[in-house]
């Protein structure tokens, strides 16, 4: 009877660390809590990097730039990504709306592949996303996975900077981005 126990915590114990590596990043917030506790742990919303952002995407529909952008590494280390950029929205009424996560990198750069967002997103979502296995693969896709909506685009840039972004958000929060 003992062995038959000790087996199975040893198994329990192998399952649920095999799990926890699979895991995708929580990034610490979930959509609607408060965003005065982002800027309490990382500081204030830095104006002059929106309104850089602002002038530099004056082409595309930007209808909310209330952000704080965060290392990806910091928010979720261990994960890859160590090149990528997080950005928490924030509704303007103290909620957080999205979660961004940005990577521009040239492509010398991206030997390694658990640097590219489309990695992080086979490890968690492979059963939801087929397409992005092709690594010259180009454009958007979206699905909806765990009550959130994704949305992920990857394009090339002057055939030298694969340019990556994956939004995270909900149905009720989707109006804003």
């Amino acid at each position: 009877m003992r062995k038959i126990i000790i087996t199975f915590f040893v198994s329990l114990s192998f399952l649920l660390t095999s799990f926890a590596y699979s895991e995708e990043c929580d990034f610490g917030y979930n959509f609607g809590e408060s965003f005065t506790e982002v800027t309490d742990v990382f500081g204030e919303i830095d104006s002059d990097h929106i309104e850089k952002i602002i002038e530099e995407n004056l082409s595309q529909e930007i209808k909310h730039l209330s952000f704080k952008e965060i290392d990806f590494k910091i928010l979720c280390p261990d994960m890859g990504l160590d090149l990528a950029k997080v950005r928490i929205y924030s509704l303007g009424n103290d909620q957080v709306g999205a979660i961004e996560v940005l990577s521009n990198s040239h492509i010398s750069e991206m030997k390694d592949e658990t640097q590219f967002i489309s990695t992080y997103i086979l490890k968690n979502y492979e059963d939801k996303i087929e397409i992005i296995k092709d690594p010259e693969w180009l454009g958007g896709i979206s699905w909806e996975a765990n009550n959130k909506k994704f949305y992920y685009n990857r394009i090339l840039k002057f055939k030298k900077l694969i340019v990556e972004d994956l939004l995270i958000t909900t149905n009720d929060f989707r109006k804003y981005f």
